[in-house]
Protein backbone atom coordinates (compact mmCIF):
# COMPACT_ATOMS: atom_id res chain seq x y z
CA UNK A 1 0.00 0.00 0.00
CA UNK A 2 1.36 3.41 -0.95
CA UNK A 3 1.58 5.78 2.00
CA UNK A 4 0.31 9.35 1.80
CA UNK A 5 3.79 10.92 1.89
CA UNK A 6 4.85 8.65 -0.95
CA UNK A 7 1.94 9.87 -3.08
CA UNK A 8 2.96 13.48 -2.44
CA UNK A 9 6.56 12.71 -3.34
CA UNK A 10 5.45 11.05 -6.57
CA UNK A 11 3.16 13.99 -7.39
CA UNK A 12 6.02 16.45 -6.85
CA UNK A 13 8.30 14.34 -9.04
CA UNK A 14 5.67 14.26 -11.78
CA UNK A 15 5.19 18.03 -11.58
CA UNK A 16 8.94 18.59 -11.73
CA UNK A 17 9.30 16.26 -14.71
CA UNK A 18 6.56 18.15 -16.53
CA UNK A 19 8.58 21.34 -16.13
CA UNK A 20 11.80 19.95 -17.59
CA UNK A 21 11.36 16.47 -19.02
CA UNK A 22 14.76 16.54 -20.73
CA UNK A 23 16.52 16.50 -17.33
CA UNK A 24 14.79 13.43 -15.90
CA UNK A 25 17.79 11.97 -14.06
CA UNK A 26 18.71 15.22 -12.35
CA UNK A 27 15.13 16.02 -11.36
CA UNK A 28 14.50 12.60 -9.85
CA UNK A 29 17.83 12.71 -8.00
CA UNK A 30 17.01 16.13 -6.55
CA UNK A 31 13.51 14.97 -5.62
CA UNK A 32 14.87 11.96 -3.74
CA UNK A 33 17.58 14.05 -2.10
CA UNK A 34 15.08 16.55 -0.73
CA UNK A 35 12.85 13.72 0.49
CA UNK A 36 15.72 12.12 2.41
CA UNK A 37 16.90 15.51 3.67
CA UNK A 38 13.43 16.10 5.10
CA UNK A 39 13.43 12.71 6.81
CA UNK A 40 16.89 13.34 8.27
CA UNK A 41 15.93 16.84 9.38
CA UNK A 42 12.83 15.55 11.13
CA UNK A 43 14.84 12.88 12.91
CA UNK A 44 17.42 15.46 13.97
CA UNK A 45 14.73 17.80 15.31
CA UNK A 46 13.17 14.89 17.18
CA UNK A 47 16.54 14.09 18.73
CA UNK A 48 17.05 17.69 19.80
CA UNK A 49 13.52 17.81 21.21
CA UNK A 50 14.25 14.73 23.31
CA UNK A 51 17.16 16.59 24.90
CA UNK A 52 14.77 19.19 26.33
CA UNK A 53 11.39 17.45 26.63
CA UNK A 54 10.10 14.04 27.68
CA UNK A 55 9.25 11.49 25.04
CA UNK A 56 5.50 11.84 25.59
CA UNK A 57 5.74 15.51 24.50
CA UNK A 58 6.97 14.62 21.00
CA UNK A 59 3.40 14.53 19.68
CA UNK A 60 2.76 18.13 20.69
CA UNK A 61 6.14 19.23 19.35
CA UNK A 62 5.43 17.49 16.05
CA UNK A 63 1.98 19.11 15.91
CA UNK A 64 3.60 22.52 16.42
CA UNK A 65 5.88 21.91 13.43
CA UNK A 66 2.90 20.79 11.34
CA UNK A 67 1.09 24.02 12.25
CA UNK A 68 4.21 26.02 11.34
CA UNK A 69 4.37 24.25 7.99
CA UNK A 70 0.67 24.91 7.38
CA UNK A 71 1.11 28.58 8.23
CA UNK A 72 4.09 28.82 5.87
CA UNK A 73 2.05 27.16 3.13
CA UNK A 74 -0.90 29.51 3.59
CA UNK A 75 1.34 32.58 3.58
CA UNK A 76 3.06 31.39 0.40
CA UNK A 77 -0.32 30.91 -1.31
CA UNK A 78 -1.43 34.38 -0.25
CA UNK A 79 1.79 35.97 -1.51
CA UNK A 80 1.57 34.04 -4.78
CA UNK A 81 -2.06 35.05 -5.43
CA UNK A 82 -1.33 38.73 -4.76
CA UNK A 83 1.13 38.92 -7.65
Amino acid sequence: MVENWQRRALALAGFSLALAAEHTNVILALNNSTLYLGIAGGAALGGVALQFAPINALGEIGAAFVMLALLTFLVSIRVHTQR
